[in-house]
């Protein structure tokens, strides 16, 4: 960090006297008790101020509303009883600092994911077809999402691609979700100066200052991307943002909000892990599928590594604390700075770094080559400087997923604040992107003036959950009653406390074909 950043922090840090990122972060967890409530508990930070307790109904686009506001100091749970069976909600917490956690009582399984539009680099397209065909598109169908695939040709551009998206989503899509597989064209925004609310997202100046990539640009279906303005200031080389030349003026989404989930799985222009690019989507469809079929075992904990901790008072690394113990237990996180030699003895869902960085490195934790096979985290992210700006040659965010081991996103993580806390109950990290892209006030953030910003990217697809289960197997069928009947029989899922099966039809000749449920209540047999 130079010394911009830390004039910035030294004027707009307005936490008082804490001292620690968790004194600003409330370990937050949610039980379901009896069936009929749900008891939120929490870990103490603050001797002396009250906490407010609030809830929301999950997705319903609700307001939060108080449950608590005069929690005392030392009390540290809360028994909701005045939740519904079949709803999900979100509760936060605050004093000097904020937690979250989701959580829901026998909330329905959903049978139709929503539609997905999977754009694929042409070139990529011709190499890996069989894959692509076979495992990637097959297993986002039996995820239950309506795929539709789109090759885009090396003489597309962002604003032909956007125009595919947009005729597709225009058309009127349920949980519209888009999936960039390979390097599709990339679009650059903004025009970031490094003064006031203009300053870059890590504040380098003059070098990070003018566009940045970013595919927010592809998430926005309403709002006015403008090419006018003029940026000569950054001495990178790809930020000089000129009227007309293809890079787009805003750096924060018009309107300040995405209308469809977006995540990139592009692993070009990585030689620091390998030239072939084809054999590390290859590998990305591999890890994927595994993790979908429930193939791939590690156990529910989290490692952080926050190297910056305190930081002038806005404390990045909060956004552990103010997530993962929701998701995996406040027991289950580990602190451990010595990144990759302990992630490459150890597995983990999740992991979160905070350093200083550049492009293709984390100071103190090592360069993008170690991601090459130390990394046994599934879902990354990292907040340092630089490669939030990710289309560049061996950059460390694109990189996160190019891993010969298990890991399948990263984001850049902390200005804004990603809060992810919704994947607890069967949220897709697309929509958590999305989430976070039209975050405006519905969470907290530190630095308000980062919000909505085209620096909000998913690298990975945008279809994956924390939760999955191990499949059947064996299934098949056989013709009955004068070829009027199928008699379907399979071998059950190995996953413990299974409550039943579904049955889904494709009423067409391919299996590409939209599905159908037609089992009215789950199957024990």
């Amino acid at each position: 960090m130079n010394k911009v950043l830390l004039i910035i922090f030294l004027c707009f840090s307005f936490i008082g006297l804490s001292q620690t990122v968790k004194d600003v972060s409330i370990q937050l967890e949610a039980t379901v008790q009896n069936n009929n409530s749900i008891k939120i508990t929490w870990q103490a930070t603050s001797s002396t101020a009250n906490y407010v307790l609030a809830r929301r109904e999950y997705g319903a686009n609700s307001n939060w509303v108080t449950l608590k506001n005069d929690i005392g100091a030392a009390v540290t749970e809360y028994v909701d009883l005045t939740v519904v069976e079949g709803k999900s909600y979100e509760y936060s917490i605050s004093n000097k600092g904020y937690g979250y956690v989701a959580s829901g009582i026998k909330v329905p399984v959903i049978h139709n994911s929503g539609d997905l539009l999977l754009l694929v680099d042409s070139a990529v397209y011709e190499n890996l077809k069989v894959a692509i065909k076979d495992t990637l598109i097959q297993d986002l169908i039996g995820d239950g999402w309506n795929v539709e695939t789109a090759v885009i040709g090396t003489v597309e551009n962002p604003v032909s691609v956007k125009a595919r998206i947009k005729e597709w989503y225009t058309a009127g899509k349920e949980n519209p979700h888009v999936y960039l597989f390979g390097h599709i064209p990339v679009a650059y925004s903004g025009n970031f100066n490094g003064t006031g609310v203009n300053v870059p997202p890590d504040v380098h100046v003059p070098e990070h200052v003018g566009a940045w990539a970013t595919d927010c640009y592809y998430v926005d279906m309403d709002g006015t991307w403008t090419d006018n303005l003029t940026n000569r200031g950054a001495t990178n080389g790809w930020g000089t943002n000129l009227p007309g030349d293809g890079k787009f003026d805003q750096h924060t989404i018009p309107g300040r909000s995405a209308e469809v989930a977006v995540g990139r799985v592009d692993l070009s222009n990585l030689p620091g892990i390998s030239s072939d690019e084809n054999y590390l989507l290859a590998n990305y469809i591999k890890k994927a599928h595994l993790w979908k079929h429930g193939k791939t075992i590690v156990p529910k904990k989290a490692l952080i590594a926050d190297r910056l901790q305190w930081l002038g008072g806005e404390a990045p690394g909060r956004t552990g604390w103010m997530n993962l113990p929701g998701l995996v237990g406040s027991d289950s996180i580990v602190e451990n700075t010595n990144y990759f030699p302990h992630l490459k003895a150890n597995k983990y869902l999740f992991s979160q770094v905070t350093s200083t960085a550049s492009y293709n490195s984390i100071s103190g934790i090592g360069s993008m080559t170690n991601l090459k096979n130390n990394v046994n985290s599934v879902f990354n992210s990292y907040f340092g400087s630089y490669f939030g700006d990710w289309d560049t040659m061996n950059n460390f965010l694109r990189a996160a997923i190019s891993s010969e081991t298990h890991t399948l996103t990263s984001v850049w993580n902390g200005r804004p604040t990603w809060f992810y806390h919704a994947l607890g109950m069967g949220e897709s990290f697309g929509n958590i992107a999305k989430a976070n892209q039209s975050n405006s006030g519905d969470y907290f953030n530190y630095y308000t003036f980062f919000r909505n910003g085209i620096q909000i990217n998913l690298m990975g697809d945008p279809t994956l959950k924390i939760h999955r289960i191990q499949p059947v197997t064996g299934l098949s069928g056989i013709k009955a009653s004068g070829d009027r009947e199928v008699n379907l029989t399979w071998t059950a899922s190995t996953e413990p406390n299974v409550l039943g099966y579904s049955v889904y039809r494709s009423i067409g000749d391919e299996k590409n074909s939209d599905y159908e449920l037609i089992t009215n209540t789950m199957l024990t047999s």
